[in-house]
């Protein structure tokens, strides 16, 4: 495996620009979608788990709220905690399949119907965020098969804005932690549960939760964006690469080279890729060697 520098690169240019624009206010219809897509995470959760979703509500202010009914209790702590941390996961795991490449039309698929569905059933307001949602989604389903180049593109840039949101969103959780998702956690967690709610105040009880989640958001982030700067090189590929470092170095004469390239197999006998016997030969055939 090696480092992939052009990724690297094309990661930090993305990150870059982003966090300088941040605080435009350009951006801020962006963060709202943002903000749309940690509630719809969230409405995802409640229908998986047997709720029912009414609506999803964002303001202006980044503050939104999705409206649910009839969430066992049981699974609140599902529904409650999937925003945030569905928000971490998706991002990182849209940076590494755009990177690796696979399943990205599926990807884009799957994410733009979920966008059209839950803007089109759950938004309560014709606002920005709304129509970017249509817009994006538009934009995922009429690429995902047409133009995957496009769509890897779309991919990597909502998954890079979900994970810089995740950890944008980390600060709520020191300054008005009792006000968000940790905050009703706790106050669930207090409520029903006897050892929390000898042990604990809702507000360090959120502090805590907070912090939970926000390691689990480094962590996941961090081992994915990693994971995606190193890439494997498929075994055709090292199969060229050894056949031409035999015959540079002089181990194998050209000629035996070429032999073993007419029968199609490699210098061990094995059968060669046809992309592998399509280079070799161009390569040969320049004189590189």
């Amino acid at each position: 495996m090696r480092i992939h520098s052009g990724r690297l690169l094309f990661l930090f240019s993305i990150v870059l620009t982003l966090s300088v624009s941040w605080d435009l206010k350009i951006m801020s219809v962006w963060k709202s979608f943002m903000v749309y897509f940690h509630e719809s995470f969230h409405a995802l959760a409640a229908i998986l788990t047997g709720a029912k979703v009414l609506k999803i509500h964002i303001y202006s202010s980044e503050i939104g709220y999705t409206e649910v009914l009839d969430i066992h209790k049981l699974t609140y702590p599902i529904v409650v905690s999937a925003g945030y941390l569905g928000n971490s996961i998706a991002g990182s795991l849209f940076v590494y399949y755009s990177f690796r490449e696979k399943f990205i039309s599926e990807i884009a698929l799957l994410t733009g119907s979920w966008i059209l569905f839950s803007v089109y059933y759950f938004s309560s307001d014709f606002d920005m965020s709304f129509y970017s949602g249509l817009l994006y989604s538009g934009l995922l389903l009429s690429t995902s098969y047409a133009n995957r180049r496009l769509a890897g593109f779309l991919i990597l840039f909502l998954g890079i804005s979900l994970s810089l949101y995740s950890i944008y969103d980390i600060s709520d959780f020191y300054q008005n932690s009792e006000k968000t998702d940790a905050g009703l956690l706790s106050y669930y967690l207090i409520e029903n549960t006897e050892f929390f709610r000898s042990n604990f105040d809702r507000k360090h009880l959120s502090n805590l939760i907070g912090l939970l989640w926000s390691v689990f958001t480094f962590s996941f982030i961090l081992f994915f964006y990693v994971l995606s700067f190193f890439t494997r090189e498929k075994p055709e590929v090292l199969e060229l690469k050894d056949m031409i470092h035999q015959v540079e170095k002089g181990n194998v004469p050209k000629e035996i080279a070429i032999w073993f390239l007419e029968k199609g197999i490699d210098l061990n006998g094995k059968p060669l890729h046809k992309s592998v016997m399509n280079k070799l030969q161009n390569k040969m055939d320049r004189n590189s060697y």
